[in-house]
């Protein structure tokens, strides 16, 4: 169980004042929230990896944190500063919108999994994922997800030969909710989209049925 003790400011400027003086460095100030000033002065800059390694971490390995940060990145750059969870929702729901899906089922809190008033339906992840498929993008979105009997979330699930390597998902898991969605590769060759949003006590009992699921449509 993770839990920040204090706040997020209080956080951060512990550990940085801790990283700067174990260096040598001194403070004299304090940390505190607000704009960038126009007379600060850039000590140093960091190149993060691409987006596409990015979104590989967040969803291979269910990164709630990065998640969130992503949703946070995706509002300023399209509607400015400051970044706020309301201006990353805007955006997802307008570039899905622009891509011709249907969002009338979404509710976008905060980028991650970890909200009980997000809203999304099978068929509209379903069509999200068509959408994808036939974008240009198609390959590094893939790519970022879990590979089944290989790596992430996924890496424990579907180990056998015939399953291994075969589907690429997205996992979901919270209290009383379990979810999986992808391509599933069949034995013909075809391309199987699955979605699988799952809500009830049960949930979690459910996965060797989603997973015979998946092995049926592999064997076809």
């Amino acid at each position: 169980m993770y839990r920040l003790v204090g706040s997020q400011a209080y956080t951060f400027s512990s550990i940085f004042e801790r990283l700067w003086t174990a260096e040598g460095g001194t403070i004299s100030g304090v940390i505190r929230d607000g704009l960038v000033p126009e007379r600060a002065v850039l000590l140093e800059t960091r190149t993060s990896p691409s987006l596409g390694q990015v979104i590989q971490t967040i969803n291979k390995y269910s990164n709630n944190v990065m998640a969130k940060t992503l949703l946070l990145t995706l509002g300023q750059e399209l509607y400015g500063a400051p970044a706020t969870f309301e201006k990353g929702s805007q955006a997802v729901l307008d570039t899905l919108r622009k891509q011709g899906v249907n969002i009338g089922a979404y509710t976008v809190v905060n980028g991650s999994g970890l909200s009980r008033t997000g809203r999304i339906t099978a068929g509209g992840q379903a069509q999200m994922l068509d959408t994808i498929w036939a974008s240009k993008l198609r390959d590094t979105f893939i790519d970022s997800l879990s590979v089944s009997g290989v790596d992430g979330t996924m890496r424990r699930r579907l180990t056998d030969q015939a399953a291994r390597g075969r589907g690429h998902f997205k996992t979901g898991t919270l209290g009383n909710a379990s979810a999986l969605s992808g391509y599933v590769t069949a034995a013909s060759g075809k391309t199987y989209i699955l979605v699988s949003l799952v809500n009830d006590v049960a949930a979690l009992k459910t996965k060797s049925f989603v997973d015979g699921l998946v092995e049926w449509l592999i064997a076809q």
